[in-house]
């Protein structure tokens, strides 16, 4: 992951100092994690930034660990467990190879095993073992990153104060939503000065006529 393009981590200290409700609005929608869905699964963007390049979820390391909440709730030991995984079943397959190229004159007789073939089987064994372990632990650092997505996006919400602890939709004051959190009502459109009428033209004064 560490030779992975990661997406860009987030200033939250930043953008908890803003004080104007439209440029909380506008940071949360600039900073907020959008998963897309393509031929090779679940890609992650992070804004919506045109022309940005969705990411596998290798990618969110960086930004999730810029919040401490998703930050904290990050796979570590299943994501370890899958880097030691991935180190035996390199090691493993090496001995699996140099037990291919020593047997390759004897051939592999199991029921007379030698020294090379003995070395090939065990490394076979091993890579298959390895290989399924390091699937399974991948698979779930995979998921917990997933997870963390939700928990960035939730966390990002709270702290630029546009939603509440149970996830729901803090209008600015004057603004009514309904359950979906559409809004209903925006009183604020109400301060806006509307255009000013043209002042009445007087009429045309009438001058007297001679008799």
């Amino acid at each position: 992951m560490a030779i992975t393009p990661q997406l860009h981590p987030t200033d939250i200290e930043a953008l908890e100092a803003l004080e104007d409700r439209d440029e909380r609005e506008a940071a949360y929608e600039d900073n907020l994690v959008y998963r897309e869905n393509d031929l090779r699964g679940v890609r992650y963007v992070k804004g919506q930034r045109v022309g940005a390049r969705p990411r596998s979820w290798q990618s969110l390391d960086a930004v999730l660990r810029s919040d401490r909440n998703s930050a904290a709730a990050l796979p570590d030991r299943p994501l370890r467990v899958a880097r030691v995984l991935t180190g035996l079943l390199a090691t493993s397959a090496i001995v699996m190879v140099g037990g291919i190229a020593a047997s390759a004159r004897e051939g592999l007789d199991l029921s007379r095993l030698t020294g090379t073939s003995a070395v090939l089987l065990t490394g076979g064994l091993l890579t298959v073992g390895f290989g399924i372990g390091t699937g399974i632990a991948w698979g779930r650092a995979k998921r917990g990153y997933d997870r963390g997505v939700d928990i960035y996006n939730d966390s990002l919400g709270l702290r630029l104060g546009l939603y509440d602890a149970e996830g729901q939709y803090r209008p600015p004051p004057g603004v009514l939503v309904d359950e979906e959190g559409f809004i209903v009502l925006d009183q604020r459109e109400l301060l806006v000065p509307g255009p000013s009428e043209p002042e009445p033209i007087p009429p045309a004064p009438i001058e007297p006529q001679p008799f």
